[in-house]
């Protein structure tokens, strides 16, 4: 029940109740896990923003003193900026000036006025194209080479701009790209023909079937999750959903799968690919159960001679919930393809 709902019940200006014991103790619970578990930003942290048609991109950056390149990491559907903070962190600590950059509809980022809570487009390339107009306008004075990185989502998006041709990288990290997503509710066939069916009769921007408005009472942790468990960070996304409201994503739309799929085989099966040429790492996690990895490593063979390929055996999609010692192979192995590309770079 809402607090307008209850004052019309009562006819009492109850103010307070809008303050429910429950609500106080959902957000002195958040704030807690937050200070306990949630990784710092770099210490030079600083917050931007970026005008785009829908409004404003959030993005933020710690400039590294004699930086060796700069990375820009785009985070992963329903994410943000901030549960990426201890990737970010050891990146800058190793001499990389770090972006991080919520995408439309993400995080501190704007989207859909009519439905803020679910994916700004369902054409990818929408995103893409916003990206390669931020950095080209945000990013022109910031050391080379530019590494242009994403979790998932924001790893679709980053080669789906350079491949493009759009966006100007020198090399390219892809952290478990989802450029084929997996159907937890019927096989595959039939699913993309459902979603294509909503969109051929206008409700393309609609949840997928079985799809869930996100709820704030509602344990994400309960049922069959997708994603490694972890005591201290399975649990920050719910708390920084409820100390952030507008960052709360609901399940995607119809729409939006679709042309993920849509591009993500265009990518795999019909792209020339010829002109990206540029170094590219390309980490998959083989226990993975929110994508296939078959189009990555599509992508990643006979068109792209300078892909490397890293498999995480055991490991699951969202690496931000894998144990630290997962975490800190998959920003070895980072760090050490950074350094390759930064040591080897000639303007």
């Amino acid at each position: 029940m809402t607090c307008q709902s209850l004052a019309a019940l009562v006819l009492i200006g109850m103010v307070a109740a809008c303050a429910t014991p429950g609500a106080q103790d959902r957000l002195a619970w958040a704030e807690a896990e937050i200070d306990r578990h949630a990784p710092p930003l770099p210490t030079a942290w600083e917050w931007r923003t970026f005008p785009f048609e829908a409004g404003e991109l959030r993005w933020g950056i710690a400039e590294a003193e004699n930086a060796k390149g700069t990375i820009l990491f785009m985070p992963g559907f329903t994410t943000f900026i901030e549960y990426y903070a201890g990737a970010l962190t050891r990146w800058h600590e190793n001499g990389y000036t770090v972006i991080g950059l919520d995408l439309p509809g993400q995080g501190g980022s704007d989207g859909r006025a009519d439905h803020p809570d679910r994916p700004w487009s369902g054409d990818m390339e929408d995103y893409s194209r916003i990206v390669s107009t931020f950095a080209a306008a945000a990013l022109p004075d910031q050391p080379r080479p530019l590494i242009a990185s994403g979790h998932s989502f924001g790893g679709h998006i980053a080669f789906l701009a350079q491949a493009d041709g759009t966006l100007d990288a020198d090399a390219l990290i892809l952290h478990m790209p989802s450029f084929r997503v997996r159907s937890r509710i019927v096989p595959e066939g039939p699913t993309l023909a459902i979603l294509g069916v909503q969109e051929r009769i206008g409700l393309g921007g609609a949840l997928v079937p079985g799809g869930q408005i996100y709820r704030i009472d509602r344990d994400m942790l309960s049922g069959d999750n997708p994603c490694t468990y972890n005591d201290q960070r399975s649990a920050l996304q719910r708390a920084y959903y409820i100390t952030n409201p507008a960052f709360r994503v609901s399940a995607p739309t119809a729409e939006w799968v679709a042309g993920m799929d849509r591009s993500g085989k265009r990518l795999a099966e019909e792209a020339d690919l010829s002109h990206v040429d540029i170094p590219v790492l390309a980490l998959i996690a083989e226990n993975d159960r929110v994508i296939f990895n078959d189009r990555t490593i599509e992508i990643c063979g006979d068109q792209l001679p300078q892909c490397r390929l890293v498999r995480f055996k055991d490991t699951g999609h969202c690496f931000y919930t894998e144990p630290e010692a997962t975490r800190l192979a998959a920003d070895r192995q980072i760090l050490q393809f950074a350094d390759i590309v930064a040591s080897t770079f000639s303007p």
